[in-house]
């Protein structure tokens, strides 16, 4: 047996132990333990869009990204809105907020700067949140946001929605 052959197999062994011992300690060793295993997301939502959504200097709804949802009794929840946004020339930062139910949920915004402002500028965002104190019920979320310092657009927006445990 060449040393390629016993690498490679030790590789192999290795891999294969760490599969099933995942496989092993989710399925026997997490229930002994008083431990839920599997997935603990409950519910998802999505809505994505390709069309370029204006954002001036005024807080206003990100058209078309709002997902109605419901949360049962203990849930969480997860959020996540990614894209791009295209300042104009002039623009400095773009505001993005989470919005439940109408209501600015306080706190839960993201701020994209940019470094250079003599010409148009592409910027991609990954903005996420986590509110574990919403109540149980039907919510609408909702994205909205502006810009500082001019008018730009919002492309090829993603919002997640996630209850969970």
């Amino acid at each position: 047996m060449s040393q390629k052959t016993a690498t490679l197999g030790l590789i192999f062994g290795i891999l294969g132990l760490g599969l099933g011992g995942y496989i092993f300690v989710e399925s026997k060793i997490l229930p002994m333990l008083g431990i839920p295993s599997g997935d603990s997301i409950k519910n998802t939502w999505y809505i994505g869009n390709v069309v370029a959504s204006p954002i001036t200097g005024s807080i206003e709804y990100l058209f078309p990204f709002s997902l109605i949802i419901t949360v049962n009794s203990g849930e969480n929840m997860y959020g996540s809105f990614t894209g791009y946004t295209l300042f104009n020339v002039g623009v400095a930062e773009v505001y993005l907020y989470v919005y439940i139910d109408g209501i600015y949920s306080s706190g839960d915004y993201m701020r994209i700067t940019r470094t250079d402002t003599s010409g148009d500028e592409r910027y991609s965002f990954a903005f996420q949140w986590f509110i574990n104190t919403i109540s149980a019920g039907t919510h609408n979320i909702s994205m909205w946001g502006r810009m500082a310092g001019g008018t730009g657009y919002l492309y090829t927006g993603n919002l997640l929605i996630q209850t969970l445990i």
